[in-house]
Parts: structure tokens; C-alpha cells; sequence
């Protein structure tokens, strides 16, 4: 699967939820860079999201867990927990864009 597949099934997936139009658009913002990093990186986009890329879009909009804004400042959940999993861990984050210095 391709990073712009795997940004679609998210899309389809986070839309289908009821997830406001801006925080997708935020969720996939952080999704791509993630995986942008990765591809650098040599690891394929299931070595960030895992083999069920529609279990992993369900896992990350449940209320429960934080926002994609929160992860990238280090907070607990699925995303770090993968990235970490890949051998990327986020960086310091530019508080005005939301991506890594």
C-alpha cells in the first residue's frame, strides 16, 4: 500500500466518523509527514500505521485517544507508539506550523 493509499482509507475512514473537516485535514497533515519521514527513512507505510491501516484510522479518532497535535508534542498514543515502532521518534515540534524543527 502507498502512502496515498494509506492517507485515503484514513480520510474515508476519520470523514465517515463525523470528524470535523479541519482536524482531518490536520490528522492527515501529521499522517503524511509521519510517513514522508519514514519512506527517508526506508520504512514502508505499514511499519507506521501497521497491517490493518483501517483499524489503525479507527484507533486514532476514538475520543479517548489524544489529538494528532497532542502526539506531535509527545503525547501517548497509537501514532508515537508506531513511529516509535519504526525508529522515528518525534523531534522538537515549530508551535506555529505543527511539524518537527
Amino acid at each position: 500500500m502507498t502512502n496515498q493509499q494509506v492517507l485515503a482509507v484514513c480520510r474515508s475512514n476519520w470523514e465517515y466518523r463525523g470528524i470535523d473537516d479541519g482536524s482531518v485535514r490536520e490528522m492527515l497533515d501529521e499522517l503524511s509527514a509521519h510517513l514522508e519521514d519514514a519512506a527517508a527513512a526506508g520504512r514502508t507505510p505499514q511499519d507506521v500505521v501497521g497491517d490493518d491501516v483501517k483499524e489503525f484510522a479507527a484507533s486514532w479518532a476514538r475520543p479517548e485517544l489524544p489529538s494528532p497535535t497532542a502526539v506531535a508534542h509527545g503525547g501517548d498514543g497509537l501514532l508515537r507508539d508506531r513511529l516509535a515502532a519504526a525508529g522515528h521518534v518525534p523531534g522538537p515540534v515549530d508551535h506555529r506550523t505543527g511539524r518537527e524543527h
